[in-house]
């Protein structure tokens, strides 16, 4: 699954940096949110103060899908997912949704919410587990909530040393060791290591093996 379409990466509208099929299909509201013909999508959120977003990293990847890449204040993180994002996704058929550290508070609101237009989420090295709202360890019985919603659902967390270290996967482990649709990947290395090229391979990997093919691990 690639990232975005050639040509289409680099429209920032109210905060949000929208990649779509062409010009001609692509239809943006006041806060951001693209329609477009294209039936995939990929909704990506970075980590606290902007770490994690690159338009030149993300915009190397060609491929059918829109991308939808806010960015955010960490403030804007931890609120609500606004409806810029829910009806970006809901446009689509099929979605992905991933976020690096901070950005997986979004990310497991969304999955809280049973938003439509995604099946699979992506969550990389996420440092801690849940959120304030939600509650610490959230994030593997959201997950699994989510995951039994739906056959057609996947997940893959993607996390290195610094979210071991924190035992932010402990959750994941405890619900989703032996889920049928989920993988839990540990990838040595640092929490900066995830930020540009081997955050898109994660997002890009089917699987376990597909990650650590793409991260050289």
């Amino acid at each position: 699954m690639g990232l975005v379409r050639p040509l289409a990466f680099a429209l920032a509208v109210g905060g949000l940096v929208v990649g779509c099929a062409s010009p001609a299909e692509e239809v943006v509201d006041g806060e951001g949110a693209a329609l477009s013909n294209s039936e995939s999508a990929v909704v990506y959120f970075h980590g606290m103060s902007g770490l994690g977003f690159s338009q030149a990293t993300i915009a190397k990847h060609d491929g059918d899908d829109d991308i939808l890449a806010p960015r955010w204040t960490d403030a804007q993180l931890q609120a609500p997912v606004p409806a810029s994002v829910t009806d970006f996704l809901a446009s689509h058929q099929r979605g992905l949704v991933s976020g690096y550290s901070l950005g997986r508070i979004p990310v497991l609101h969304l999955m809280k919410s049973a938003s439509k237009g995604f099946e699979r989420v992506v969550m990389i090295d996420p440092t801690y587990d849940g959120s304030a709202d939600l509650g610490r360890t959230a994030g593997g019985p959201v997950t699994k909530d989510w995951l039994d919603g739906d056959d057609a659902r996947s997940f893959l967390l993607v996390y290195g040393d610094a979210t071991k270290e924190l035992h932010g996967e402990d959750s994941y482990v405890t619900a989703l060791s032996a889920h049928p649709r989920a993988e839990l990947c540990y990838v040595p290395g640092d929490h900066a290591r995830f930020r540009q090229t081997d955050m898109v391979g994660a997002i890009l990997a089917k699987d376990c093996a597909d990650v650590h093919a793409r991260l050289g691990q």
